[in-house]
């Protein structure tokens, strides 16, 4: 099964098929991507890149927006650090090289991975991505149900969201 298919989570049970959104992952994804828009400055081509990843992929919108407001801040609180980070990467010979192969493509100046804040940061929301995915996805606890239990109501049963089926030409 695809990632897709995995965030989806749609299953067949009993027979029917149900719909029901793996919540954790989109709620998971949600908060790393709004993170990483939040994250990177917004005179780069790269943000707008990931808020259009995030606006296709099933996620938790309401998460990412606030994970981009969260990201703002941090933004501005990992300047100093990220203007370091990023004239480490760019001082590096293959980098260099890597970075002069590239900046041929005429997109590749958008990025303004030449940058040195912009590229700090760009590490940085990078190698957050997947603890920050995996935090939010062991945090969110799914939708709660007033005045009923767990042993009352089943979360995800088939019962939830069934499809209604309609038969097919070769059915019929």
């Amino acid at each position: 099964m695809s990632l897709m298919g995995r965030i989806r989570g749609s299953a067949k049970t009993d027979g029917r098929e149900t719909i029901r959104g793996n919540l954790r992952a989109q709620f998971g994804l949600g908060i790393a991507l709004g993170l990483m828009i939040g994250l990177l400055p917004k005179d780069s081509l790269l943000p707008w890149a990931f808020g259009l990843l995030t606006l296709i992929a099933p996620v938790n919108l309401g998460a990412a927006l606030a994970a981009v407001g969260a990201g703002l801040g941090l933004s501005l609180a990992l300047e100093p650090v990220a203007h370091s980070v990023g004239q480490t990467i760019l001082n590096d010979a293959t980098v260099v090289s890597w970075m002069t192969q590239l900046n041929e493509l005429p997109v590749f100046a958008w990025t303004r991975l030449n940058n040195t804040v912009v590229m700090g940061l760009t590490a940085i929301g990078t190698l957050a991505f997947i603890p920050v995915y995996l935090t939010a996805h062991a945090v969110f606890r799914g939708p709660r149900f007033s005045g009923a239990t767990n042993a009352d109501h089943h979360s995800g049963t088939a019962d939830d969201y069934p499809i209604v089926h309609t038969p097919t030409l070769q059915e019929s």
